[in-house]
């Protein structure tokens, strides 16, 4: 079987088969999961103890569970048209910020 050597930052310097390789990309997409969730789980715990701290004492509404909480900062995002992340594009960063060029002078007649 022929063998890899890892492509990635940290290169470990260990040979890898390629089904090794497979592994350690599924590996990585596992935690990113695993991260995904437990951010989706904190933020949320959050929301919820930050609402029941302070929104019932102040407004008389009613305490929330953690799916309505969950719920609340779906619906938060759903309705500030932020649901992914734009990253900007290649030729087009920097161009509302430069400052305006001097308008060239004429020579007078």
């Amino acid at each position: 079987m022929r063998m890899f050597h890892c492509r990635h930052d940290s290169d470990c310097g260990q040979p890898h088969s390629r089904g090794g390789r497979i592994l350690h990309f599924g590996g990585h997409v596992l935690l990113g999961i695993v991260v995904i969730i437990a951010v989706a789980v904190l933020v949320g715990w959050l929301v919820m103890t930050c609402w029941n701290a302070v929104i019932p004492a102040v407004f008389g509404l009613p305490a929330l569970d953690f799916w309505q909480a969950v719920a609340l900062l779906v619906l938060a995002r759903l309705l500030t048209g932020r649901l992914h992340h734009h990253r900007p594009r290649k030729g087009r960063k920097g161009r509302c910020c430069r400052k305006p060029q001097p308008a060239a002078e004429t020579p007078a007649a």
